[in-house]
């Protein structure tokens, strides 16, 4: 198993600052991870479906979608007596995670047109482009996808 190591560290979690402290020069050089995770916080903040801290609650709502692959990850989040997962108009919620370090061909099952709002480029809380109903995608290595149907 691998460890994130810094700078000769295994677990910096009382360690010096020096170890800790936050290289902002990085923001600039990996300015793309950061936007990307500013959009996936966004998207939490305002989705009430990614907030959810009770299982029982997360229970009532989530339906897995198959995957072949054990490291990757799909669910459904659909309404339940007529309460939507993500408030507002956001019925169907679909989260998927690639954990593997492959291409993954991922059939979501969609009944409805799906509205992207996380792919491997960018995270937002408005929609990217739209996917026709029975999608499927790919997910690159290491990646995620987030979308959602409209009541």
């Amino acid at each position: 198993m691998k460890f994130c190591v810094k700078h000769g560290h295994r677990n910096t979690y009382r360690a010096l600052d020096r170890y800790n402290a936050i290289n902002w020069a990085d923001k600039v050089r990996f300015y793309e991870a950061f936007e990307f995770y500013r959009g996936l916080i966004e998207l939490r903040n305002n989705t009430p479906a990614l907030r959810m801290d009770l299982l029982s609650d997360l229970e009532i709502f989530y339906h897995r979608i198959p995957i072949a692959d054990q490291r990757v990850l799909g669910y459904q989040m659909h309404p339940h007596n007529g309460i939507n997962p993500g408030g507002g108009d956001w019925s169907n919620i679909f989260v998927v995670y690639n954990g593997s370090d492959t291409h993954q061909l991922v059939y979501l099952q969609n009944q409805m047109p799906l509205s992207v709002v996380v792919d491997h480029h960018r995270a937002e809380i408005e929609e990217l482009y739209t996917l026709e109903p029975n999608s499927t995608i790919t997910l690159p290595p290491f990646s995620m996808f987030v979308a959602y149907t409209v009541q």
